[in-house]
């Protein structure tokens, strides 16, 4: 699986997992891993931090 093959499938499972946040987050943190910005553990954590951040902001929507 080539990089783009494997950033499309990330995404694809990102999106059946239905993870908008991380989905929304993905590309830009995919970009700092492949240019050495960032580690694989800080993607994750990124990856869980976007996703965290847009449910809390949701539950904030609704609760107002």
């Amino acid at each position: 699986m080539n990089a783009t093959e494997r950033r499309d499938h990330i995404r694809a499972m990102l999106a059946d997992l239905g993870l908008p946040g991380a989905l929304e987050a993905v590309d830009e943190i995919l970009s700092e891993v492949d240019r050495g910005s960032l580690h694989a553990s800080q993607a994750i954590e990124r990856l869980l931090t976007a996703q965290i951040n847009l449910r809390n902001r949701m539950r904030g929507i609704s609760g107002q």
